[in-house]
């Protein structure tokens, strides 16, 4: 079978909130963060009362201490990693002794296959920190760039490892290019992501506007938008908000001193954009579609937020095309993203992992920060990016 790895690309980050080449200082400057233990951060985000803790995995699936090395310590790894779990907006946490919860931000996938081995007639994942699970093949699908992806027992999910993958594929028995054996096992592996066919139609999301079913809408810009447009100091600028939805953040923009086209491809949802900001006079809402642009005129700034996330994965390279042919030469991408690992929507899911890949061959990748005062359904599961065309 075909294993169509890329080559590596460089590593974005050697730690996931390292700033690159455009700020001098993290955008939330209220967060005070201290080591409390190796790789554990503790967050006092302004306005709230509660202490937070969160860990950074990077690619290959080991521990980030806070000064940027590797977590060391094989016992007290294999127990976090052991301890992995995944709540209902599907933030992945672990539990530090003694029960200390900590949120997890993961670059790629909670858990990364390193190896794989036969035993006692099973085969193994053998994971970072000496962590092992036995395998079932049941739950092995396959990502847009050829990955296998699978699930332990506890529903954590796991990627290989170029090395991992070519192991298992010399184990098992491969037919048809998307069916392997193993055994008395037969599985066809499918694609990570399935898509919801009707979202992909206007009625979906007028019966969901209809009804008012949009947990998306926040009701008010998103709270990240105001603290990065304060630090950016960005001068008047073009901006196109693609699948905008009521419009808020696009009026917020707007109220900035920006000239914003705010585009949906809902006739209701631009209705209701309208109904609610009239003015300023800088703000314009389009209902279109977004992949059928009737005016593709050049823009200095993409904003992007919820759009990515709620179409289906196998366009995200479309969208991102879309994107930079949208923009001026020097023109720039500023979005919010989803990171968690959620296979259907939509919204779907996406790993750091995924847009690196999906960004880097078209822009500079300038800011990339896990939101830490996030609305409380996205807790954990929210990445800000700000990256230049190239």
């Amino acid at each position: 079978m075909p294993n169509p790895f890329p080559k590596k690309t460089k590593k974005l980050l050697k730690r996931k909130n390292k700033f690159l080449s455009l700020f001098a200082e993290p955008i939330v400057g209220s967060a005070l963060r201290t080591s409390l233990s190796p790789g554990v951060l503790q967050s006092n985000n302004k306005g709230t009362n509660t202490l937070e803790k969160r860990i950074t995995i990077d690619e290959e699936g080991y521990f980030i201490l806070e000064n940027g090395a590797r977590l060391g310590d094989n016992t007290y790894g294999k127990a976090l990693l052991s301890a992995l779990s995944i709540d209902d907006v599907f933030a992945v946490w672990t539990t530090s002794p003694p029960d200390q919860k900590i949120l997890v931000e993961a670059f790629d996938k909670p858990l990364v296959v390193q190896n794989i081995e036969e035993k006692l007639a099973s085969l193994w994942t053998l994971f970072p920190y000496e962590h092992s699970q036995e395998l079932n093949i049941k739950t092995l699908c396959l990502d847009d760039w050829g990955r296998l992806i699978g699930w332990t027992k506890n529903k954590i999910p796991f990627v290989f490892l170029k090395k991992a993958q070519d192991a298992f594929f010399n184990l098992v028995t491969v037919k048809n290019d998307t069916t392997i054996i193993w055994k008395n096992q037969t599985h066809k592996l499918e694609k990570y992501y399935i898509p919801l066919e009707e979202a992909e139609k206007i009625p979906f999301w007028e019966e969901r506007y209809k009804n008012t079913d949009t947990p998306w809408d926040l009701n008010e810009p998103h709270p990240a938008i105001a603290p990065i447009l304060q630090q950016l100091k960005l001068q008047k600028s073009r901006v196109l908000n693609l699948g905008c939805g009521r419009g808020h953040d696009a009026h917020l923009l707007a109220r900035k001193g920006h000239l914003v086209t705010a585009v949906d491809i809902s006739p209701r949802a631009i209705e209701a954009a309208r109904e609610l900001y009239p003015k300023p006079p800088t703000l314009t809402f389009v209902e279109d579609d977004v992949f059928h642009l009737k005016d593709p005129s050049k823009t200095d700034i993409i904003f992007e937020h919820t759009l990515f996330c709620a179409i289906a994965p196998e366009k995200r390279k479309d969208l991102v095309r879309i994107w930079k042919n949208a923009l001026d030469d020097t023109g720039y991408l500023l979005g919010v993203f989803f990171v968690h690992p959620r296979r259907f929507g939509p919204p779907y899911g996406c790993s750091e992992w995924e847009l690196r890949n999906l960004l880097e061959p078209h822009f500079r990748l300038m800011y990339w920060k896990r939101w830490e005062v996030s609305p409380p359904r996205r807790h954990g599961t929210e990445l800000v990016i700000f990256a230049q065309k190239y």
